[in-house]
This record gives structure tokens, sequence and C-alpha cells, in this order.
């Protein structure tokens, strides 16, 4: 079993609380979901993974698809963005096994 880091947030007051999570998920009103996932891909690495789940559940299309966008800030700083796209589901080609559509 991998063990998590150690995990600290602030509160609007500005209290310090350590949190036990292996994963958070950050909602906005308007737009896809961010889940920031704690536990390491590779074991004995120092790393954390984004990820922006599509509008759609397993059984149907998705209506939108999120893109994390990475921009420099700071010389130790990046910012990160989701965007929100249209999926388009209308696909007016022949399907091949390199088409990415599938």
């Amino acid at each position: 079993m991998s063990s998590l880091p150690r995990v600290f947030g602030m509160t609007p007051e500005g209290e310090e609380i350590e949190l036990n999570l292996a994963e958070l998920r950050v909602e906005w009103d308007d737009g896809l979901p961010l889940i920031i996932n704690f536990e390491p891909i590779d074991e004995g690495k120092s790393q954390i993974s984004l990820e922006v789940p599509d509008g759609g559940d397993d059984e149907e299309e998705p209506s939108h698809f999120g893109m994390l966008v990475v921009r420099p800030g700071a010389c130790n700083v990046i910012d990160i963005e989701v965007e929100t796209h249209e999926a388009d589901i209308h696909h007016d080609h022949e399907h091949s096994e390199d088409c990415g559509c599938h």
C-alpha cells in the first residue's frame, strides 16, 4: 500500500488544518470539476495527478469534456485552468484503429 502525503488546508479564517485525503474534488458553479489524486502512480515518487471527468456517465457519450490548460506563472508557479468544451459526438469520417475516436 502506498503512503499518502500530508495535505494541509487553510480555512477562510486563516486556520491551517490537516486533511487525510487520497483524492480531492474541486467544483465550480460553472464548468466541470477538477479531481486531484494524491496516490502516486509510480510507487515511491512524490507526485499528484489532475483529472477532469467528462460530462457524461459510463453509459452515454459525454456532452462536454474538460481540458487542463497549464500556463507559466512566477519562476516557481504554474497556473492551471479547467476549460470546458462541447463534445462533438457526430463524426464525418470512417473509423479506423488510429483515428482516435474510440
